[in-house]
């Protein structure tokens, strides 16, 4: 079956040919009655299908720049000498816009319960009953858990034998990697008590910064519990600008914490949230195919909360 025949296309569709060469594919797309965009890597190959009245230009595979634009992305023979195969696979995904939704059934409770990972398998699993453990805890890796030092808290973690080492050093306890009870991570398992009560007292020594510059100079994970005015002020919320700023009509200037969620293209529009019925009369009427007199009765009726027609806030 011809490659043309396998993509289907269209009239009316948009396509990408990547890797169009001189263009004789490419034209039959243009034939099925699709408007399409061609690049290529070889400036002789675009001008051969410009020849031919193509939309056409050079640009490699892994650098595209195309965001939701095309029904479909065709390509015949050059995926396989393009560079960087992941950069090439995401500038496709971007391009390609399919018009299809879905329903995205998202549970605030299954979120929780997928957090479990494989405390959650064991237990569905094996009936595994996960104690509960002081000072956020990890169950099965020791040290690995929150701290008092001198001046707060401090996190320290230790999931693999190097990183235990290290923390030895850090505190300048070496005897204890030494010590027949903490020796491994089943000695540590066992003697957790006696191995907490130690690093209890150890880390109580020293304020949190102290113990945070000695711990990152040997490699060993660690950071500061913050309250949520440390939170707002830390180094990564700083350099990810996560504190923005927008004016209010009663309330003046309001500095409130960004979404998490970047999307590279995409810069959020950060605004108040409408008032209570704000936009009521908006929705009833262009949403939800309501006249003006229908709205009237239902606010009557107490069935909506929504100003009188023509006083929504503006």
């Amino acid at each position: 079956m011809p490659v043309v025949e396998l993509l289907s296309p269209q009239p009316g569709e948009r396509i990408l040919d990547l890797g169009c060469g001189d263009g004789a594919l490419t034209i039959k797309l243009v034939e099925r009655g699709c408007t399409v965009v061609g690049i290529d890597s070889s400036a002789e190959m675009v001008a051969a299908a410009r020849s031919l009245g193509l939309n056409t230009s050079v640009a490699e595979g892994q650098s595209l720049q195309f965001v939701n634009e095309f029904n479909a992305v065709f390509s015949n023979a050059a995926l396989h000498w393009m560079k960087n195969p992941d950069r090439v696979i995401a500038g496709v995904w971007r391009a390609r816009r399919d018009g299809v939704g879905c329903d995205a059934d998202l549970s605030l409770f299954e979120a929780g319960l997928a957090q479990l990972t494989y405390v959650g398998t064991w237990a569905a699993s094996q009936g595994f009953e996960p104690p509960r453990l002081p000072n956020s805890a990890h169950l099965s890796m020791v040290p690995f858990q929150t701290f008092p030092t001198k001046d707060g808290l401090i996190v320290v973690a230790c999931p693999k034998q190097s990183l235990w080492q290290r923390l030895c050093v850090a505190l300048e306890r070496e005897e204890l990697a030494s010590d027949e009870r903490f020796c491994d991570f089943s000695a540590r398992q066992r003697n957790r008590n006696d191995l907490t009560e130690i690093l209890e007292h150890t880390l109580a020594l020293r304020p949190t910064s102290e113990w945070l510059e000695r711990l990152e100079v040997h490699g060993v994970p660690c950071g500061a519990v913050n309250d949520v005015h440390q939170a707002l002020a830390d180094r990564q919320s700083t350099d990810r600008d996560v504190i923005a700023e927008y004016d209010h009509a009663t309330l003046g200037a309001v500095r409130t914490v960004r979404t998490p969620l970047r999307l590279s293209g995409h810069d959020a529009p950060l605004r108040r949230s409408p008032y209570l019925g704000e936009h009521g009369n908006s929705v009833l009427t262009e949403i939800c195919g309501y006249t003006l007199e229908e709205i009237d009765e239902l606010r009557s009726s107490g069935a909506v909360l929504v100003p009188e027609s023509g006083t929504e806030h503006g």
